[in-house]
């Protein structure tokens, strides 16, 4: 099944960071993996970065050539990791290639949550794609799992009023990259921002974890959109709709988004349904049998074939399209017949 989303590492980062002409995508940020991966997670400022030599990366069969690095981090909090002391410096060893390749740098004076690993003796990024993410000075200490701490810092930054949106909307982005519960309650706690724009990213992070809390703003947005809203911002509530949304509850604004005038919208909707996967989306699905989007039409097909039990009518996307009257019909006759 073709999914629609653009990479999600890019679909809301590239509203914060500025890449070179050469573009390479690179992983989607995966907040608890990088949180696992990293044998000490601490929250500071950068105090001084400077260079230590030339080197070179490999990623797949290049071959860059770069500049290697030092970085000396004053830290305030440990969330993960054994660095001793309320304020102590530790430095950390990284890598800027000479062409963009996707790495993350640390900028001197950056006061953020960074994730580092030893190699070798050394401390280095944990990884180069993420160093960190983002904090604000003076967040509290919480307790709880390295996870749990990290989210922690991320609400903080979301629900602070004297942080820029764009910050804010970089924590939404992590938070929407992790599974744990606790994220759910931090971007719930930001539901009401006056920002309408970090107020959608809130809903589409939110849906994206399955929370319906926001599912009728989302809804009334995406059915009349605002023409001054960016396109990353619809895109991104369509996407949380497509992926995340599984609940039966759903179901009502789920059908009443099949008729969107956006064909994102529309597939995100079909997508959900078909995920949900219980008999009050059979209704739904059957209306869109004659959408004029194949993918929504396939999305049916396939929704409909699971929750009936016909599997020997669940098509794969080749199949659909070399031969999708036939299925369109069985289902058509189907309705008719039930």
């Amino acid at each position: 099944m073709r999914v629609t989303k653009r990479h999600v590492a890019l679909s809301i980062v590239t509203l914060l960071l500025a890449h070179s002409a050469v573009s390479w995508p690179g992983p989607a940020l995966n907040l608890d993996k990088l949180t696992a991966d990293a044998s000490l997670v601490a929250v500071g400022q950068i105090t001084s970065v400077r260079e230590v030599g030339r080197t070179t990366v490999q990623l797949g069969n290049l071959t860059a050539p770069a500049q290697a690095m030092v970085a000396e981090l004053h830290v305030d909090h440990v969330l993960k990791g054994t660095a001793e002391g309320s304020s102590s410096s530790v430095s950390f060893h990284f890598v800027v290639p000479d062409e963009f390749i996707g790495w993350q740098s640390v900028t001197l004076l950056s006061y953020r949550v960074f994730f580092l690993a030893e190699s070798s003796g050394e401390l280095r990024l944990a990884n180069p794609y993420y160093p960190s993410v983002v904090a604000i000075p003076g967040a509290k200490m919480q307790g709880g799992t390295a996870i749990e701490r990290v989210i922690d810092q991320l609400g903080a930054v979301l629900e602070s009023t004297q942080t820029p949106v764009q910050e804010r909307r970089e924590a939404v982005f992590a938070l929407s990259s992790t599974k744990s519960p606790a994220a759910i309650h931090a971007l719930r706690r930001a539901t009401e921002v006056k920002d309408i724009a970090l107020r959608l990213s809130v809903a589409a992070a939110l849906l994206e974890h399955n929370d319906l809390s926001t599912l009728k703003f989302a809804e009334d947005t995406l059915l009349k959109p605002d023409p001054t809203l960016s396109p990353d911002i619809l895109h991104n509530l369509s996407y949380g709709i497509f992926v995340g949304v599984k609940d039966e509850q759903a179901v009502p604004s789920l059908a009443r988004l099949l008729h969107a005038s956006s064909i994102e919208t529309r597939r995100a909707a079909a997508s959900a349904l078909m995920h949900t996967g219980s008999s009050p989306c059979i209704d739904p699905l059957l209306s869109t049998l004659n959408d004029p989007d194949l993918e929504v039409r396939y999305y049916s097909v396939v929704g409909l074939a699971e929750i009936t039990g016909q599997t020997d009518w669940r098509p794969n996307m080749d199949d659909f399209v070399s031969d999708q009257q036939r299925y369109l019909n069985h289902w058509k006759d189907w309705a008719k017949n039930r």
